[in-house]
């Protein structure tokens, strides 16, 4: 089809290379590349985590209870009264589809909480890339 048909029957006088043009901008304002935010952090730090995603205009999250394990050194787990169970410790595992922005932000903000931080437990978390969604 000619594109210069196509418009002229639309009203439009433009030729075809600024209609191209003009159709690739109004594509790529649409799209935004979404990644999958994922987040493990101790229980301790849920209110913290959650403070940094308002911070971060991130709204929209799953969280889920987890247990967290570490893998102990043999004399800890020959000590223990019952050596053939683990204990986790209680933590907290958060997901987005949100947006690179919104994440560089959330970055930023946990590295600085990690910084201040006095434990062993500093928030953890990774950005995997979507190919597809529906």
């Amino acid at each position: 089809m000619n594109w210069k048909i196509l418009i002229r029957k639309m009203n439009l006088f433009l030729d075809n290379d600024s209609f191209i043009e003009h159709k690739q901008k109004s594509e790529t304002r649409n799209i935004f590349i979404m990644k999958l935010l994922i987040v493990t952090v101790v229980d301790q730090f849920e209110k913290e985590v959650l403070r940094l995603f308002k911070e971060s205009s991130i709204e929209s999250y799953s969280g889920s209870d987890i247990e967290g394990y570490k893998n102990g050194s043999s004399f800890m787990m020959n000590a223990s009264w019952f050596p053939s169970e683990k204990s986790g410790a209680d933590s907290l595992l958060f997901f987005s589809f949100t947006e690179d922005k919104k994440i560089d932000i959330f970055f930023s903000l946990v590295a600085q909480f990690n910084e201040k931080l006095e434990t062993n437990n500093p928030i953890h978390a990774v950005v995997v890339p979507i190919e597809r969604s529906i």
